[in-house]
């Protein structure tokens, strides 16, 4: 502990920890499914070989072990003064889904809405444009530089580790964009043997009961295809997919395509001294639909919609350097290149849009003595968009350095404080400088029960989509606003998580975000609509998180998530547009030898206030989906039926949420 020095073991459990200079140390262990484990005094002798046997204590469930993304560094669960969620592969492939966002809205306090992510309401609907949360992929910013947004279909679902999802603001060490929360997709380690997989996916959806809402006289059908190889060679680590994701769509102009591509080559120079290149490539074509004809006719769009469609193409291209420099120093170089670009077709109008996002950056953690923990840095993005939707030529700059300190005042408290200040540009806009400060207390008296509390502040400045959109599509005029500001945020937290035993443990958390300029798109009263600054909004809550376990064969999970969204514009409280008070969900798992059977309950408040067209009608969504997995020798064999009570609900004013269907997968290792 509070060194840069670790490994991690094989699959019988042995590790080694190489070039350890003579000391006393204390030792962490930790592993997913089993509780961590602390070993202190452990004495190394120059020259000699230290031998440790660790034996953990077996959890009935997933208990997390370490975090990288909270303090852009590798840490203890226990020792994080912010919320965060931790997504397995297991449940990934539980889940039995195509894309990341259709796994997440199991996650605690996470809705999504119109393909774009809210994390305890931080941000509504925003017509495709201005995500509130930063993704990353292994730590890389992954975010266009012209909208913003994040495309769900460049990450590689197959070949995900974890998920970390840290919720709130986030710009003491990410900057813009990380205002609502950060999301970091960690992908796999290439395996040790030559390995091959194969996942092959289809199903269909169910006809909708109502004989009026028939669109098709068939089923409409889905599939999937993905196959990946892994290998080490010396001390090269190669990892290689790729796949198509191809569907007709259960409503008019819902059809699409997808391709993908995912390479990650590691080569490891020594311990503690490795170089990594990640390449993520995607294109999709899919249709567009953005209101239905009619109410009795909910799956199909006017007349003069049909055939309208959208090409777009991303191609992500990184590089990261690590090196130990030794026990106590180590510093890390990534650059990147995210490319997109995407072409909309529509009957009255078509727009294209090119942007290139250009970031590097540097990092140092630094460890004094056994009381600090130092992580500073410097980064600078760079944007470039080429769009007749976006009025032409746009470029913006980003400079920042951030510093933060993890303070051990004593072996029950850890504080931690920091903050970064950013630089921020876009051609004819106001410059803007700001400071973003955090701080975060820990108190650990054992290792099952952890208190936090902590504050921060965010900020996320204007897009170009936001401040220069000027089109009309589909009927609907979007106009340019050249004064918009950036929306900027105070965000504060206080929790406990707890492991009250090997079969449950629980995290609490109440949370309060005050926000100052917030970034909506209002509609006037002609239909016309642009990206305006609220004066104030506030948004609080509750969240309750627990997984029980009472035998090994059976796991239940419950999350549920109160928020009180509000806009304080004027004096006048008013609850703010597309956000839920209320989100639920319950899953149970039953394990029977080799079979797995398994259901959730999602439940969902009616929102109570829509922007488009606000006299529409609202309900609130139940939910109910249920799977089936089978593992036989080298295959495993998923069944998944989702909305399988097929019920009808909208989370965007006319336009359906999707139907029950069903879906079967074949996974083989070679």
């Amino acid at each position: 502990m509070n060194t840069k020095l670790g490994a991690s073991s094989d699959r019988n459990g042995n590790f080694i920890i190489n070039s350890v200079p003579q000391g006393e140390y204390t030792l962490k262990a930790s592993y997913i499914s089993y509780r961590n484990i602390t070993i202190e005094g452990i004495k190394v002798i120059e020259n000699e070989t230290t031998e440790i046997n660790i034996e953990l204590e077996k959890s009935f469930i997933d208990v997390p072990s370490i975090v990288v993304t909270a303090s852009k560094r590798t840490q203890s669960y226990t020792d994080l003064p912010v919320s965060v969620d931790i997504v397995t592969s297991r449940e990934i492939k539980k889940l039995n889904t195509v894309a990341l966002n259709e796994v997440l809205e199991y996650s605690p306090g996470i809705n999504i809405i119109g393909g774009q992510i809210n994390i305890r309401g931080s941000g509504g609907y925003r017509m495709g444009t201005g995500s509130p949360v930063l993704l990353l992929i292994d730590g890389i910013p992954v975010l266009a530089g012209d909208t913003g947004d994040i495309k769900w279909d460049v990450i590689p679902i197959t070949e995900i580790e974890r998920v970390e999802v840290i919720k709130g603001a986030g710009s003491a060490l990410y900057g813009t964009a990380a205002i609502g929360g950060v999301i970091n997709v960690i992908t796999r380690s290439a395996s040790e043997k030559p390995e091959t997989n194969l996942r092959i996916s289809g199903g269909f959806y169910s006809k909708p009961i109502y004989k009026e809402w028939i669109w098709k006289n068939k089923h409409q059908a889905f599939y999937s295809i993905d196959v990946s190889h892994s290998r080490r060679i010396g001390k090269l680590n190669f990892l290689l997919t790729s796949g198509r994701k191809y569907s007709q769509g259960y409503h008019q102009n819902g059809e699409y395509d997808r391709w993908n591509l995912f390479c990650k080559i590691k080569y490891s120079f020594s311990p503690g001294n490795h170089w990594t290149l990640f390449t993520n490539w995607a294109t999709e074509d899919h249709g567009v639909f953005i209101q239905w004809k009619k109410i009795n006719s909910p799956l199909e769009v006017p007349k003069e919609n049909v055939g309208e469609w959208t090409r777009s193409n991303k191609l992500n291209i990184a590089s990261k350097y690590y090196r130990l420099i030794n026990r106590n120093l180590a510093f890390n170089i990534k650059s990147y290149l995210y490319r997109t670009s995407f072409m909309n077709v529509l009957y009255d109008s078509t727009t294209h849009s090119r942007s290139n996002r250009i970031g590097n950056e540097v990092q140092f953690d630094y460890f004094y003595k056994k009381s600090h923990v130092i992580t500073t840095g410097l980064e600078s993005i760079f944007d470039i968009v080429n769009s007749d939707l976006f009025g032409g030529f746009h470029y913006g700059i980003d400079a920042a350095f951030y510093i933060q300190d993890e303070i051990k005042l004593n072996k029950d408290f850890k504080l931690t404080a920091g903050f970064r200040y950013d630089y921020k540009k876009i051609d004819s806009l106001k410059s803007e400088n700001q400071l973003s400060p955090k701080l975060g207390l820990t108190y650990n008296p054992n290792n099952s029960i952890t208190f936090r509390i902590n504050t921060g502040r965010g900020f996320r400045y204007p897009l170009i989509s936001e401040a220069f959109a000027n089109t009309v599509q589909s009927g609907f005029r979007i106009l340019p606003n050249p004064d918009i500001r950036s929306e900027s945020s105070w965000s504060y937290e206080t929790g406990m998580n707890f492991l009250i035993s090997p079969f449950f443990q629980g995290d609490v958390a109440l949370f309060w975000n005050d926000y100052w300029n917030f970034i909506e798109a209002n509609p006037d009263r002609k239909g016309s609509v642009r990206f305006e600054n609220l004066t104030r909004a506030r948004i609080k809550g509750i969240e309750i998180n627990s997984q029980f376990a009472p035998y090994n064969f059976f796991t239940i999970l419950f999350n549920y998530t109160y928020i009180k969204g509000e806009e304080l514009t004027g004096g006048i409280n008013e609850p703010l547009a597309y956000r839920p008070e209320h989100i639920l969900n319950i899953s149970g798992d039953f394990l029977y030898k080799q079979m797995k059977i398994g259901a959730n309950f999602r439940y969902i408040s009616r929102i109570k206030k829509y922007k488009m067209f606000p006299d529409d009608k609202r309900v609130p969504v139940y939910l109910v989906d249920a799977w089936i997995g089978i593992e036989l020798k080298n295959y495993v064999l998923q069944w998944k039926a989702n909305n399988l009570l097929q019920y009808y609900y909208t989370k965007i004013e006319r336009n359906l949420a999707p139907i029950r269907n069903f879906t079967l997968t074949i996974n083989r290792k070679f």
